[in-house]
């Protein structure tokens, strides 16, 4: 009875479809707050004085570890980790399965203590998984995405002035805040 007077178009669907015109404005302000928090972790951390010169082993070791999140992410998570912990009550309600990814970009962002790195390493791992995987995703549109999940990160580490995973800091603060904002940002 009362599945008659809902339209059988709106049943099982759960997508919002908006106007084009509020679909570009929303992607315009996305791609704003990306060049503003970028240009943010670029410029805040030369005013306070502690952003050191990239050296060639920083560069390696994001490479390194973007390749490194792209495998646990796409294929030794997805294939293996995330099968078991389904079997788990409310195990991937509480993200278990992407504890070893938030493990593996903050020990990037604890060995590499750079601002930046944590958008480097895994925007490498956004543009790893479009080109082996991306099908109908594999666009430049997307990239909002894969920078978003990083520049939180970096933000996090200039307002804490880089003093994260410090012997000063409390470096399970750090973790809590860093892990999550890495793996879930706004966009997800």
């Amino acid at each position: 009875m009362v599945q008659s007077l809902i339209p059988k178009s709106w049943i099982g669907t759960t997508t919002i479809q908006f106007p084009f015109a509020v679909n570009v404005a929303a992607y315009i302000c996305i791609w704003a707050v990306c060049l503003v928090s970028l240009y943010f972790v670029w410029k805040r951390p030369k005013k306070l004085g502690f952003l050191q010169h990239w050296t060639t082993q920083d560069i390696l070791m994001v490479a390194i570890m973007g390749v490194l999140l792209e495998v646990y992410d796409n294929l030794i998570g997805d294939q293996f980790i995330t099968p078991i912990i389904q079997l788990i009550p409310f195990g991937h309600a509480f993200a278990l399965n992407d504890l070893p990814y938030m493990f593996l970009l903050m020990v990037g962002v604890a060995v590499i203590r750079k601002p930046g790195a944590a958008t480097a390493m895994v925007f490498l791992n956004f543009l790893l998984m479009q080109l082996l995987y991306g099908g109908t995703e594999a666009s430049v549109l997307f990239w909002p995405y894969g920078i978003m999940q990083g520049v939180f990160l970096d933000l996090f580490m200039v307002l804490r002035r880089g003093k994260v995973f410090t012997a000063g800091s409390n470096v399970f603060l750090d973790g809590l805040v860093m892990g999550p904002c890495g793996r879930y940002p706004l966009l997800r």
